[in-house]
């Protein structure tokens, strides 16, 4: 935990523990998802999940930005900010100034859950049948070495995920724990890695720099002529005399639809793509309607590179939206029919 301005605190966990409700956006920062029902996720940080404490003397705190999450290539971390308010603002907790060494006294402090993949005789000898409330479990360092992880042999179960990893004899934190194999080893992100997150410098695998995030591609252009072999929807796909035609609709809606410079007299108003075609709205700036082909049989799945969004110019490109409209992180830059589906 660290100081943060405007009474904020920040946060480390895990990566992993955060993707259970939220989803890592481009520029690296985390967009909390929604729940099936709609609802978008939200955390809270408890520091008084103790054994015997009433729930009176909950010490919840919410978080409410999730600044950084790690892609899957690097060290499992996360970095929260939690907003703090007078009675409950809880002291930072100070990272060691040197890096944990082979055979230096530690301890975890941390969540230890019930994990069946275990023994459970020694679950039930170490852990007394007592699980999701806050312990502190001695070990030492395993191996410190150099780089993002160092090891130790503390007692963890699954729920010790994002547990510091405190040095008894330099009385602050030398690591994160991220994961373990019951009663042989665990695996840490070292402090020196926190330190470079929280400095806002990219954390590193191995001692190599990674890469920073790439620029996002500026919007391309697609002309009549670049179009001009899309075959689009065809309604009698499913052959056998069955046809799913376009809906019908009235003189309102057609005036909202926009017109391709390509039209044909049988398809006045479809933009043409690659088994699938679009009726555009001219109001909403998004489709109205749209329709697909899709032979499973024959599906071919075509690795996705660097992604670049592109304006029709069939219909006015006033009428569409560019990457200005999606900086919100929160606002998904989705797809026009499902990207797999026509391959």
């Amino acid at each position: 935990m660290a100081e943060a301005p405007g009474g904020r605190r920040k946060v480390v966990t895990n990566r992993h523990v955060a993707k259970l409700v939220a989803r890592r956006a481009r520029d690296g920062s985390g967009v909390f998802l929604r729940s099936p029902i709609g609802a978008r996720y939200s955390a809270n940080l408890d520091l008084r999940e103790e054994v015997d404490s009433a729930p009176g003397n909950a010490f919840t705190l919410p978080v409410v930005t999730i600044l950084y999450m790690a892609d899957d290539t690097e060290a499992d971390v996360a970095l929260l900010e939690i907003e703090v308010r007078e009675g409950l603002a809880p002291d930072p907790v100070p990272l060691a100034p040197r890096r944990g060494r082979d055979g230096e006294l530690v301890g975890t402090i941390g969540y230890p859950a019930f994990d069946d993949r275990n023994d459970l005789s020694q679950m039930r000898q170490y852990f007394n049948d007592l699980y999701d409330v806050k312990r502190f479990a001695p070990g030492l360092i395993m191996t410190g070495g150099e780089g993002t992880v160092l090891s130790h042999d503390c007692t963890t179960l699954g729920g010790n995920s994002g547990s510091c990893l405190v040095s008894l004899e330099q009385q602050a934190v030398v690591g994160l724990h991220f994961s373990g194999e019951f009663g042989i080893q665990n695996a840490a992100v070292s402090s020196e890695t926190l330190k470079d997150l929280l400095s806002s410098s990219r954390p590193t695998i191995g001692g190599l720099a990674l890469a920073e995030p790439a620029e996002e591609r500026a919007d391309g252009v697609h002309s009549a002529n670049d179009m001009s072999n899309r075959s689009g929807y065809q309604p009698n796909f499913l052959g056998d005399g069955t046809e799913v035609p376009w809906p019908e609709f009235g003189e309102e809606i057609a005036a909202d639809v926009a017109q391709p410079s390509d039209a044909t007299e049988e398809r006045k108003y479809e933009l043409r793509y690659t088994h699938f075609g679009v009726l555009y709205s001219k109001h909403r700036r998004s489709p109205r309607v749209t329709a697909v082909n899709i032979d499973g049989e024959n599906s071919r799945r075509i690795k996705r590179g660097d992604d670049q969004w592109f304006f029709d110019l069939r219909i006015d490109r006033d009428l569409q939206l560019g990457q200005g409209a999606y900086r919100d992180p929160e606002i998904d830059r989705g797809h026009m029919v499902r990207r797999e589906d026509p391959n």
